[in-house]
């Protein structure tokens, strides 16, 4: 037996008793939420990894002249054979992600579930009045009182809760390994020790989130900087190469890139197809 009160947190459903932030509603709740990592997201893929990433890759490639000589070969090679597309191709695509990633965040606010939770199940019963009166068999009586029944969510306490959560810490890893190892190939076809090195440092975090994970729900926060902050150099580390590779050729480029990218998420926020907050109570 656990000692650990898994309803501490929870409403009758089953869901978290209050919106976050003081939200007074569901759609509050959303707009706000979406907000906050549209911001956060901001400021750290397009602020923070852009300049580390700069910084890194200028110090990588100027240790000697040999070293710097193959940088320029492989840019030569790759411009040489138009490749700097593929940068971009897989840049916006990161993007794209990232926008789910906020969409599926904002709506967990608004709806009230909680982690390590990814989807909230419901009992498809009708309610006692409409399962009476359109019952034509003895078999439909037993759905009766199961359509006011709490939603189906993940256990999170026990040897089962320590299951799911280490299961979801796996998951987590699975759900962003694509873009992280075409980010890989990218940056390591002109700097292979710089991707190394920033693979060797994710996957640290990725051994300490997994265990932080599973001991609870907030000890996953303890190494999520060390997981994030590699794979987001990374990112930003591909589209600095992309920006000396495509069209105008020249460094300056990723960073007008990256603001044009940061101004349509932000503009994806306010596009009611996007937010469905805005018509939501």
């Amino acid at each position: 037996m656990t000692s650990e009160d898994e309803f501490s947190k929870r409403d009758a459903s089953g869901l978290q008793p209050t919106f976050p932030k003081g939200a007074k509603s569901a759609s509050q709740a959303e707009a706000q939420t979406r907000a906050a990592y549209y911001k956060l997201t901001g400021i750290f893929q397009f602020g923070i990894a852009p300049a580390l990433a700069f910084g890194l890759l200028s110090v990588t490639r100027t240790p000697s002249s040999t070293l710097s000589d193959q940088y320029e070969h492989r840019l030569a090679f790759i411009r040489k054979h138009d490749l700097g597309w593929i940068y971009a191709a897989w840049y916006v695509l990161s993007l794209a992600r990232t926008h789910a990633l906020i969409n599926a965040n904002a709506t967990r606010a608004g709806a009230r579930v909680g982690r390590p939770d990814q989807h909230a199940y419901k009992i498809m019963a009708r309610p006692k009045d409409e399962a009476s009166a359109s019952s034509t068999s003895k078999d439909s009586s037993s759905c009766l009182g199961l359509a006011d029944a709490p939603y189906v969510l993940m256990e999170n306490v026990g040897p089962v809760g320590r299951f799911n959560r280490a299961q979801r810490a796996a998951f987590h890893f699975d759900e962003g390994l694509e873009l992280l190892l075409g980010s890989i190939f990218l940056v390591g076809a002109v700097l292979p020790r710089l991707a190394f090195g920033l693979v060797v440092l994710y996957c640290l975090g990725r051994v300490l989130y997994t265990g932080g994970y599973t001991e609870s729900l907030n000890g996953r926060m303890n190494a999520f900087a060390l997981v994030a902050i590699p794979a987001v150099i990374l990112s930003a580390s591909s589209a600095f190469l992309e920006s000396k590779l495509s069209i105008l050729n020249n460094e300056f480029f990723g960073t007008i890139l990256n603001a044009c990218c940061a101004a349509v998420l932000r503009v994806c926020s306010y596009v009611p197809c996007m937010s469905p907050a805005k018509f939501r109570a």
